[in-house]
């Protein structure tokens, strides 16, 4: 919440933060007074909520069954990530699990093989696996950044191609920012796309992408 008023406050992130803001029920004067509309719907009582907890209150999620969630992350559980992680190997049982029971796309539109749900929704699926003791990083990059990005700006035939894997866990995607000299701001980023033809050709370097080593696909950020 308190990144909704960050975004909020931020001329050329206005309509980003008025997409979200939307897909609770708020409207762009409600963004300043979320604490107080937080604590207003807290007083009344609604079914399945997540446990998610904060500064401001919690996230009603409306697309996703948080027992079940909770239910299925919890016969992995720390014991599973411990020994993945002493393994040298990767959580990918969980991940495709996860996926076939349409978890890990909730938030991506149901046209795609999603779930028709929003960022409430992963966030709520996300943090009952941290709840489980196995919280799955890529649920933030994979299906929230890459997904969403290519939801609202891909073409239909991009949309049609990359989603669906996104949403069944099939296909794993890292986002690819990070640059030395620039961090993750965007608006220092060298690297460049330039179209040749067809094709697009990328001249440029990216260091410390999450996931990077077991994604078959990297969303890049680029200026054209």
């Amino acid at each position: 919440f308190d990144l909704y008023r960050a975004i909020g406050q931020q001329h050329k992130f206005e309509s980003l933060a008025l997409d979200y803001a939307q897909q609770f029920g708020w409207s762009a004067p409600q963004w300043f007074s979320m604490p107080k509309m937080v604590a207003e719907a807290a007083a009344e009582e609604r079914p399945k909520t997540s446990r998610i907890e904060g500064q401001v209150g919690w996230i009603s999620p409306a697309h996703i069954d948080t027992d079940a969630v909770a239910k299925l992350a919890g016969t992995y559980g720390r014991e599973y990530v411990e020994r993945q992680a002493a393994a040298g190997d990767k959580m990918t049982d969980m991940w495709l699990e996860m996926g076939r029971n349409g978890f890990l796309g909730v938030n991506l539109p149901e046209e795609y093989g999603g779930g028709g749900g929003g960022m409430a929704d992963l966030a709520a699926v996300l943090e009952e696996c941290a709840t489980a003791g196995a919280p799955l990083l890529m649920m933030v990059v994979s299906p929230a950044i890459c997904g969403s990005i290519i939801v609202r700006c891909g073409t239909e035939e991009q949309k049609r191609r990359w989603v669906p894997g996104l949403a069944d866990g099939t296909l794993l995607m890292a986002f690819g920012i990070t640059e030395a000299d620039a961090g993750s701001n965007s608006h220092q980023i060298t690297t460049t796309a330039r179209r040749d033809g067809d094709e697009w050709t990328l001249n440029g370097q990216k260091t410390f992408i999450s996931g990077v080593d077991e994604a078959q696909s990297v969303l890049i950020v680029a200026r054209t």
